[in-house]
């Protein structure tokens, strides 16, 4: 934290602060309030725009036609750039879509005076970055290599871990798409089957995820408490709705977010506007029967919005809601949380931990501040950190200028490439300086691997 604030303190210090005329501003007839408020919300953007160059290695912002709800980062395919898919909502005008893009780019080592580039992206708007260049012939530094209609506002996007070509995508309208970007020149034909529970009223939802063990399981839940299980082995063509192995009703609430053991197979963690966290054995041996709760508690008073299993630890878990926290579970021990972490001043709609790296620690969270925060919770305050944040509180990224409404962290070799959607209408693509999250305790080591970045 100590080297993120000396690099706060250098960007600082290459020029006073931007001011911005506010005289117009205060006669508005909104009233003098209002205009204050504006003035300081650009001030701050136009010093983070000075700022950031120092505290990323790259930075990219794609301005979409319609904001995103949801992004993810496919898994990483031998001789491909990395891709990533999102999804949009429109106001009927147009048909919402899932899109990917992939990052076709390399380091750029141009130390001018202002880092900051611009680009044309086609079927997108404007971009803007700095710290990289487009590779080769190509015009920008992402480009779209699919375009899918999708028949609702889209959810969530879910890439299949064993098969990166294959997305899983849930709509408002309650069904799951099976969609495979790579099948079928036209976009159409991407669709590989609709999941959706027979004679059941469409139900809008967000809940969906693949498992990582059992190529085949998918899961989702709806805004109805509804649970869904899917074997997509056993899946129909798209002409003819499959129905799930398993359906239940599996909280009072809205079922929010669920997460499958990276560990165990036949676990499962759920979080509600119930408040509630339940544990389910799914008994992989006979997946025709309902799950069984194994374990059930109240998080927190209001919704809980988020859940997510550690990649290392089979007993931690995270949550996050409505509450601005995020809290950490030792599964063997329930009853109260290992951790409670203070750092978002709104809702925290996903948390995530970093699926790989040596870092066991480490998760983020993204809120409707605007902000995305990574956390490290092998740190400990030290007795001369007179810091009021956390002490776990590694980075707040704060580019987008509205609600984040999720994020992905980078399936690579460098862990903290991350992307993340807005309803400012962005896509963004960043990565901290390693100063900004380095120990300060530990000697210096060699520079960040970017690995499908070339030098």
């Amino acid at each position: 934290k100590k080297r993120f604030m000396a690099a706060m303190a250098e960007a600082e210090a290459v020029g006073e602060e931007p001011s911005v005329d506010a005289s117009e501003a205060d006669v508005g007839l909104n009233g003098e309030k209002i205009a204050v408020d504006v003035t300081e919300d650009l001030d701050k953007r136009l010093m983070w725009q000075k700022n950031a160059p120092f505290i990323y290695d790259l930075f990219l912002q794609c301005s979409l036609p319609w904001p995103a709800l949801t992004v993810a980062w496919l898994g990483d395919e031998p001789d491909e750039a990395p891709r990533l898919a999102f999804g949009n909502h429109t106001d009927s005008s147009e048909p919402c879509k899932v899109l990917v893009a992939e990052l076709v780019c390399e380091i750029d080592n141009d130390l001018r005076a202002d880092p900051w580039r611009a680009w044309d992206i086609d079927c997108l708007d404007k971009a803007v970055g700095f710290g990289l260049q487009p590779m080769g012939s190509s015009a920008s530094p992402l480009r779209i290599v699919a375009e899918m209609p999708f028949p609702s506002e889209v959810n969530r996007v879910a890439p299949c871990p064993t098969r990166p070509q294959l997305l899983a995508a849930k709509g408002s309208d309650g069904a799951v798409l099976l969609l495979d970007y790579k099948a079928a020149v036209d976009a159409d034909q991407a669709v590989q089957a609709r999941l959706e529970v027979a004679d059941a009223e469409p139900v809008d939802g967000f809940a969906l995820a693949w498992s990582i063990q059992q190529r085949n399981l998918l899961v989702s839940g709806g805004n109805d408490g509804s649970l869904s299980l899917w074997d997509v082995e056993v899946t129909s063509k798209a002409s003819a709705p499959s129905r799930p192995v398993s359906s239940m009703r599996a909280h009072k609430g809205a079922l929010n977010d669920l997460s499958f053991s990276p560990h165990d197979p036949s676990r499962l963690i759920t979080v509600s506007d119930d408040c509630m966290l339940s544990l389910w054995d799914l008994r992989e041996s006979r997946l025709q029967e309902k799950p069984a709760m194994s374990a059930e508690i109240a998080v927190a008073g209001m919704d809980v919005l988020s859940v997510d299993w550690s990649h290392h630890d089979q007993n931690r878990l995270a949550t996050a809601g409505k509450d601005k926290l995020v809290r950490t579970f030792d599964l063997r021990s329930l009853k109260e949380p290992v951790r409670s972490l203070q750092g978002h001043d709104g809702d925290v709609v996903v948390v995530r931990w970093c699926p790989s790296g040596q870092t066991q620690g480490l998760l983020a969270s993204c809120s409707s501040d605007g902000h995305a925060i990574l956390w490290d919770l092998d740190r400990q305050k030290q007795p001369d950190d007179d810091d009021e944040d956390a002490p776990e509180l590694m980075f707040t990224h704060a580019g987008h200028q509205s609600s984040v409404n999720d994020f992905g962290w980078g399936p690579f070799l460098d862990d903290a490439l991350m992307c993340s959607v807005s309803e400012d209408n962005t896509l963004q693509i960043w990565q901290p300086s390693p100063q900004c999250f380095a120990d300060d305790e530990a000697p210096d080591g060699p520079e960040a691997k970017r690995q499908r970045l070339e030098g």
